[in-house]
């Protein structure tokens, strides 16, 4: 029988191309309103949750299912303690996407907005009272694991 769903593409490249626009939109009105749209975290848990019933897609249905639910758990256990709930859903719809990876994503992201935050206190241009966007470290932590795993996998 034959497989009408074979269409035949690279994960790494899907991520880029889908990734790319949510993600600097994301950003932007972190940046800009300090809110995450909906539709943006909504998109990608939508394109996460499809992308398995294509063969060519290098994550099965459990590691999606299995990542995107720990995430958002996690992820509300830290809206609870003060993130907010469009990091929260960014996180959750960017780990439909990558699997049991988002923790090397989100990982690196705290890090990075952590070094953010130090640099900029440091510089007093912002108290510790500031709450940062973190779309952008999102951002900025997936493209540079999709550039590590574009060269060394």
């Amino acid at each position: 029988m034959r497989n009408i769903f074979f269409v035949p593409f690279s994960p790494y490249i899907m991520r880029w191309v889908l990734l790319s626009p949510m993600l600097l939109w994301a950003s932007y009105t972190d940046l800009r309103r300090s809110v995450i749209p909906n539709t943006a975290c909504f998109l990608l848990l939508c394109y996460g949750l499809t992308f398995p019933i294509f063969p060519s897609w290098d994550l099965g249905w459990g590691e999606v299912i299995g990542a995107t639910v720990l995430t958002f758990a996690a992820s509300f256990g830290l809206y609870l303690l003060g993130q907010g709930a469009g990091d929260a859903k960014l996180l959750t719809g960017l780990a439909s996407l990558f699997g049991y990876s988002i923790v090397v994503v989100a990982a690196l992201a705290y890090v990075l907005a952590g070094v953010t935050a130090l640099i900029l206190l440091a510089l007093k241009r912002i108290t510790r009272k500031t709450r940062l966007p973190l779309a952008p470290a999102f951002a900025l932590a997936t493209a540079l694991y999709l550039v590590y795993i574009g060269l060394f996998t």
